[in-house]
């Protein structure tokens, strides 16, 4: 009789306990495939595509107060052999992977040409072309216009330009971005000889870039 009533009193414990478990894990799972359906999908990459993103260091800091924007670096797509990688100037003009690339920061955005058929067969072999032409450079750490180092945005507008004629930005000059924030200021004392900044040097920026009216964003995360 005793064990009896100890059944009946413990059941309705296991059943709460069942019931909790039930609804608990119905919660993570709607939960996870809610989190899976917020998650951007990365879009079929192509050639020439321009990839931004949100990058944290000292320098990072300077260009967003500078341009007023969260844009700090980017690069350009090329496919090769099937797989997307991305051309950039960081060190060294490298590439990488378009994965790895995406997956340095929480905040990027993909941008493509509007109008498709401008990027033809032979244009984007000479975009690829100017490209490689300029593998290895150094990174420019003064943002100077020059060929013989060269810095990310710079790399980008220009393999546009030379390859394809066309302009990915405004290129504009120093003496216009907002140089009095205080990661600003530190930048240029020890980047140019007394703080002497050459406002009239032409620079374009991932801003800039972004800001293109021939260019739709085709991913963001």
């Amino acid at each position: 009789m005793r064990l009896r009533q100890l059944v009946l009193r413990v059941r309705p414990l296991w059943l709460f306990a069942f019931i909790g478990v039930l609804l608990f894990g119905t919660s993570w799972a709607d939960g996870g495939l809610q989190q899976k359906l917020k998650s951007p999908a990365i879009p079929a990459a192509q050639d020439g595509d321009i990839v931004l993103q949100t990058s944290i260091s000292p320098q990072c800091s300077a260009i967003r107060e500078a341009t007023q924007s969260d844009w700090t670096h980017c690069g350009i797509v090329f496919m090769e052999q099937g797989k997307a990688m991305v051309l950039e100037a960081v060190g060294p003009v490298r590439k990488t992977t378009l994965k790895e690339w995406l997956g340095r920061s929480a905040h990027w955005s993909i941008l493509r040409l509007k109008d498709p058929a401008k990027l033809t067969a032979d244009v984007k072999e000479r975009m690829r072309k100017a490209g490689e032409g300029m593998m290895g450079k150094a990174y420019d750490t003064r943002f100077l216009w020059s060929d013989e180092e060269i810095y990310c945005s710079e790399l980008v507008w220009k393999i546009y330009q030379v390859g394809a004629g066309i302009e990915v930005g405004e290129v504009e000059k120093w003496g216009s971005m907002k140089l009095d924030g205080p990661e600003a200021k530190r930048i240029i004392a020890q980047r140019f000889p007394g703080g002497k900044l050459p406002l009239e040097e032409p620079v374009v920026t991932p801003a800039s870039i972004s800001r293109c009216g021939l260019l739709e964003e085709v991913g963001v995360r």
